[in-house]
């Protein structure tokens, strides 16, 4: 078992790619593999810009016999990273866990682990890379900026800290193009996810839990609507939410997301509103003793924090009747 394997969760996103090259700085000879799919605008950057910076290996060419390191990146959780989390109980396989997420009860454990609330999992490698005074390349510090701007929007969100600054700068010394970073962050919104956006404002239903407003939706639709987790920022900021459960069927896949975030001053109760998920997303029993009834794919949505800032959305927001009080208009 000679192979070292870095790999974050199924959809990754910008943080997720930019901490997988920061952690490829720190394990050189290690192979990157994404284990499954990643956001349609994650997609079309990594194909035309950035794949020549990545040690990659494809999933479908992993020989788990091989691997005796698995380096784990902005996850700790079993069901996010596809077949490789049969690795988790082999005997001889050191995990290296890097990660900013809130503790979990069913979170991986590491042999090794770096966990701080950062506003992404980014920063803490990026730390990691100033203090060993590890050189990097201005593309590599730009998609390192890319994936510290995105989860932390922009440094507007609350969950962001004055480790994110240190990182920005840091990455900014060493030469990261903010044009790049502004210019990949600006998303476009196609009739198709105007609609389904609107579909989740209206199907939207509210609870209180420790004194917080969570808002649970759940919509279906005949095919896949792509960057699901882009539409759950969009509501969050267009409702202002404290806090959001979405999910979508979407052919014959559920898609959800496993870990609940709240904005700064709630996050004490955000474990409290973990052990209700299950209910509150309308799991049953049998569903929850029995994974493959009812089984999800993570990572499309997300409980946020906070919203993600977008440009030149193209479409305008009217008063309604339904949901949480707005619909959609194209």
């Amino acid at each position: 078992m000679d192979l070292t394997v870095i790999t974050t969760h199924i959809n990754a996103d910008f943080d997720a790619v930019a901490s997988m090259l920061a952690a490829q700085k720190l394990y050189p000879d290690a192979k990157v593999v994404f284990p499954g799919s990643q956001e349609k605008n994650l997609r079309n950057f990594f194909v035309n810009s950035m794949a020549y910076l990545f040690n990659m290996l494809d999933i479908k060419d992993v020989e788990l016999d091989r691997i005796g390191r698995l380096v784990l990146v902005d996850t700790r959780q079993p069901h996010r990273i596809g077949k490789l989390a049969d690795l988790l109980q082999r005997k001889g396989v050191d995990i290296h866990i890097y990660d900013h997420h809130p503790n979990q009860s069913n979170d991986i454990k590491g042999d090794y682990e770096v966990l701080r609330l950062t506003g992404a999992t980014v920063t803490i490698l990026a730390g990691i890379l100033a203090e060993k005074k590890i050189e990097i390349s201005p593309d590599e510090a730009t998609i390192m900026c890319l994936g510290l701007y995105e989860d932390t929007g922009s440094f507007t969100f609350a969950s962001t800290t004055q480790e994110d600054f240190k990182a920005a700068a840091f990455l900014l010394s060493k030469g990261a193009n903010l044009n790049i970073v502004s210019n990949l962050m600006s998303r476009e919104i196609s009739p198709e996810q105007v609609s389904l956006l609107n579909e989740m404002i209206q199907a939207a239903t509210r609870y209180t839990i420790s004194g917080i407003e969570v808002v649970v939706t759940v919509v279906t639709t005949d095919k896949f609507v792509p960057d699901f987790a882009f539409l759950v920022h969009k509501m969050v900021k267009m409702e202002n939410l404290e806090a959001i459960f979405a999910i979508a069927l979407m052919e014959n896949k559920i898609y959800n997301g496993p870990q609940p975030r709240c904005r700064g001053r709630h996050r004490r109760h955000s474990r409290r509103i973990r052990r209700r998920r299950s209910l509150l997303c309308g799991r049953s029993h049998s569903q929850r003793q029995n994974p493959a009834a009812g089984r999800t794919h993570p990572g499309r949505s997300i409980v946020q924090k906070h919203p993600v800032p977008s440009a030149g959305s193209g479409f305008d927001v009217r008063a309604g009747n339904h949901g949480c009080g707005r619909r959609i208009l194209p």
